[in-house]
């Protein structure tokens, strides 16, 4: 009994139902029938309300079969180990309180308790059980809050000194790293004093995958600087072999550029389309998300990155959101944060920037790059709202990383710029918390 009621309140501290009699249910062993019937109903309908966005919600329903079995697998156990429960009447006064008759195949004695009896004996166990899953659902929170990593680019690990990737993310106080890879499918800006990372072997996979895990640290995105509209084939062939190597690394997002060199603006978005799709068809077996940066005057577009991203209508295909390059195309600053709110359900990873215009020149329609070396500032001093795009993201479910990209570091003497991105970390850190 002890362990099939410890098993009981370990499944409420995973999964808190909001309902009371489906608690009552579990703690109770689900005595009887229609209290197990609404607890299971619960569990599995509480799960799948949620939404299937792609950064992390299409898993919901996966969780939710996953804690019916749970629960159907200790039903499966009290069968075999708890005694055998029917319900009677005793008479018509007795109506609304059936009598519970435990008939126990090892015991000659029968024992009887009224449901009015069993609902005053199980107040110890329930006011246990809830204030187990009260703090567990305090430590769920906290972490439901940090499921955000804070981490950079791997441009940025130099100003550390460093001659190790990861102990420059160690002294920077980055979770992890935005990785760029090569076309060789090296990792050029992951130093190592010893060895050179690449992805294009097994070896080489396993080698950065061991010492991530030693690092505690993570590659949260992989970034390309593709050419679409001048090498077409080859740039598919080399997104299929960075989606493979990103199923292995475990990364969940591949930054890529799709803007235009050759082919003219007015022809762009057709060819955008057909290359995406046929993108999403060579990299359909590894899951993984590609995000199309907003990025020069192409995708800084609002209409055309909206228009590719609905002619392609792959869930794996969104935005890598650059937080300052909507702001450097020239869009009023109140637009910007419209912005991020119209494309939050289809941002995979984040590029953190921001820019310091003067106050009576931020909700003008700016000329395209306007004076942006001169005001370009670290994330904690500009114009942008962090925390307000902190909640938009959270709304709509995503799940990734906030990427420190700070394009304003040459401002700063060399021995200060480690310090900037230490603070511009720990300030996006805080926004979480």
């Amino acid at each position: 009994m002890l362990s099939l009621l410890v098993l009981r309140i370990a499944f409420l501290i995973r999964h808190p139902c909001r309902n009371a009699t489906a608690s009552a249910a579990i703690i109770a062993g689900g005595t009887l029938r229609y209290e197990s019937q609404a607890m299971l109903q619960t569990a599995y309908h509480e799960k799948s309300e949620a939404s299937s966005h792609p950064n992390g919600r299409m898993s919901t329903m996966v969780g939710a079969k996953r804690s019916v079995d749970f629960l159907k697998s200790v039903s499966a156990m009290e069968t075999q180990v708890e005694p055998r429960r029917t319900t009677s009447y005793n008479n018509a006064a007795n109506l609304d309180h059936p009598t519970l008759t435990f008939h126990r195949e090892r015991a000659s004695m029968n024992r009887s308790v009224s449901r009015r009896q069993f609902v005053s004996r199980s107040c110890g166990l329930l006011a246990g059980a809830a204030a187990a899953v009260g703090l567990s659902g305090a430590v769920l929170a906290d972490s439901e809050k940090r499921s955000i990593a804070v981490t950079c680019r791997d441009g940025h690990l130099s100003v550390t000194g460093e001659k190790n990737c990861w102990a420059a993310m160690e002294k920077l106080g980055a979770e992890g790293v935005e990785a760029t890879i090569g076309e060789d499918l090296s990792l050029p800006g992951l130093v190592h004093p010893s060895r050179k990372y690449t992805a294009a072997t097994p070896e080489g996979v396993e080698q950065l995958v061991a010492d991530m895990q030693a690092a505690r640290r993570k590659i949260t995105a992989l970034c390309m600087y593709n050419r679409f509209d001048t090498r077409p084939e080859f740039e598919i062939q080399w997104c299929a072999k960075a989606a493979k190597a990103a199923q292995q690394l475990g990364v969940k997002a591949i930054r890529i550029d799709v803007v235009s060199h050759k082919i003219p603006p007015s022809k762009f978005l057709e060819f955008a389309v057909a290359a995406m799709k046929k993108v999403m068809e060579a990299t359909e077996s590894t899951g993984v998300a590609f995000g199309i940066e907003n990025h020069g005057g192409t995708t800084n577009d609002p209409k055309f990155l909206t228009s590719l991203l609905d002619g392609v209508g792959s869930p794996r295909l969104g935005l890598t959101l650059d937080t300052g390059n909507f702001y450097w195309y020239g869009h009023p600053l109140s637009k910007v944060h419209e912005f991020f709110e119209a494309f939050a359900s289809r941002v995979f990873h984040t590029h953190c920037k921001s820019i310091a215009f003067p106050a009576a020149e931020r909700e003008k329609q700016r000329p395209m790059g306007w004076k942006y070396e001169q005001y370009t500032c670290p994330t904690d001093k500009g114009d942008i709202d962090f925390r307000r795009l902190v909640g938009i993201l959270r709304k709509a479910g995503y799940a990734n990383d906030l990427c420190v990209e700070d394009e304003s570091l040459s401002h700063f003497p060399k021995p200060e710029r480690a310090a900037v991105v230490q603070r511009e970390l720990k300030f996006l850190k805080g926004l979480l918390s």
